[in-house]
């Protein structure tokens, strides 16, 4: 899943996650995203890590990146989390991502399937000469369906240069320290 959610992992944590997923560009034909993520939580409310991101179809791309999330307002009973990040592709997927983003569950862990929704702004700027930048919104829900396997989808509204409007969703499986998913 590509866009982020206000939640940060336990404290002095590792985590891993891959996840592949297709999508059709406004230019036609698919491409297939593949992405491979290592985070360590610095501390309850900081996470840090590192990305390694391959767009097939149209050409092969490769990013390697870093990212760090900071918790502004851990969830409440009322509100939800609010976090602030960035992320930094270097590599042939030159970009740098700022973003603001709030995340509530509105189905508690007390029930057989909790539900998390996400919403938030992501300032992005491709920093590949062509000096493109823009404001996104995405928002996305998670359902979990057994104690490890969970149903995300997410969708990305782009606000410049005529882009096509994404959206995504695809089965998680997480575990203690990892998780793996299948988009389609």
């Amino acid at each position: 899943i590509l866009y982020p959610s206000a939640a940060v992992g336990q404290q002095k944590g590792v985590a891993f996650g891959a996840s592949t997923f297709n999508v059709k560009p406004p230019t036609g034909g698919t491409q297939s995203w593949t992405s491979i993520t290592g985070a360590l939580s610095l501390s309850s409310r900081l996470e840090a890590g590192v990305t390694y991101l391959r767009r097939s179809g149209g050409g092969t791309l490769d990013g390697v990146g870093a990212f760090g999330k900071w918790q502004l307002r851990p969830e409440g009973l009322a509100l939800p989390a609010v976090s602030a990040g960035a992320n930094v592709i270097g590599g042939d997927l030159r970009t740098q991502e700022y973003y603001l983003v709030a995340s509530k569950q509105i189905l508690p862990k007390a029930t057989k399937h909790p539900l998390t929704l996400t919403g938030g702004l992501m300032q992005v700027d491709y920093r590949d000469g062509l000096k493109r930048s823009g404001l996104d919104f995405f928002g996305g829900a998670d359902l979990t369906l057994t104690g490890k396997f969970s149903l995300v989808a997410e969708y990305r509204s782009r606000t410049r240069f005529n882009l096509r409007d994404s959206s995504g969703a695809m089965v998680m499986y997480r575990g203690k320290t990892y998780g793996v998913g299948v988009g389609f």
